[in-house]
């Protein structure tokens, strides 16, 4: 079966999607995760997320209700959403290449703030994701160690009315 628990590390793009990319425009992101693989083929990841959320231009000339009041047009304003979430992964691997899914839910949270600490805004709420990626073996830790391209999908309602629509695109590393 392998090992008993699974670990990934990565970084991408976070592009905005929906509504969100009215107001936001694409920015780094990074995942940090683990669980216990259950079979083979299946395994639970707690994941920790990272997306960084800056502002368009044009969204900073008017009142952004994803960003917030007080604000106003500045330029050193920087968003941010974090996530804590708890996911199901179904993976089929191959002795070179492998495929996966991956969906499940947990607490997300997007918060601006001001350069300068003068404003900060947050919000927070349950969320979802859904997303797939492609495995590829490292050398003879083929049967461990594999690079990762995976693209998710996340979305959040907040309680402030607007909802924040996501999609990762991250490589990394998972055992």
């Amino acid at each position: 079966m392998g090992l008993p628990f699974n670990f990934h590390i990565g970084g991408g793009i976070g592009i905005p999607v929906s509504s969100t990319r009215k107001f936001f425009r694409p920015s780094g992101t990074f995942q940090l995760g683990g669980g216990p693989n259950l079979t083979k083929h299946n395994s639970f990841v707690f994941e920790a997320m990272w997306q960084g959320l800056p502002a368009n231009r044009s969204s900073l000339a008017v009142a952004n209700p994803l960003i917030g009041a007080g604000f106003g047009n500045s330029s050193s304003t920087f968003t941010n959403l974090y996530a804590l979430t708890a996911n199901y992964m179904y993976h089929r691997e191959g002795h070179r290449y492998g495929l996966y899914v991956i969906g499940g839910g947990g607490w997300y949270d997007r918060s601006a703030q001001n350069s300068n600490d003068t404003a900060s805004h947050a919000v927070s709420s349950g969320g979802v994701n859904v997303g797939g990626g492609l495995t590829i073996g490292l050398g003879r830790a083929t049967d461990y160690a594999r690079f990762y391209v995976e693209g998710r999908y996340d979305y959040s309602p907040h309680g402030d009315g607007v909802a924040t629509h996501t999609v990762p695109v991250t490589l990394g590393i998972r055992w």
